[in-house]
């Protein structure tokens, strides 16, 4: 009887603690491995690459709004030369 309730009382805590302890390292060496894979492409790319990638989406945004501007202007010219 002694027995069980020393196992009860110190073993079972520990095995408890170590499981916990080994599911929190394969849940992180799996956040780990996804993370790695999602960056794979971005570690692919050279710095001058890296750069001109950031550079042509930033022009085709802003190319963008450009055309998105000069419609709003060309609509606003429009409707106020039907008032007048």
């Amino acid at each position: 009887m002694i027995l069980l309730r020393d196992f009860a009382l110190y073993v079972l805590p520990v095995l408890i603690a170590l499981g916990g302890w080994l599911h929190a390292f394969s849940l992180r060496k799996q956040a780990r491995r996804s993370c790695a894979h999602s960056s794979r492409a971005q570690i692919a790319l050279t710095p001058r690459r890296a750069m001109e990638r950031t550079l042509t989406v930033r022009r085709n945004k802003m190319a963008h709004n450009l055309d998105e501007l000069n419609s709003s202007v060309a609509t606003r010219d429009s409707e106020t030369s039907a008032l007048q």
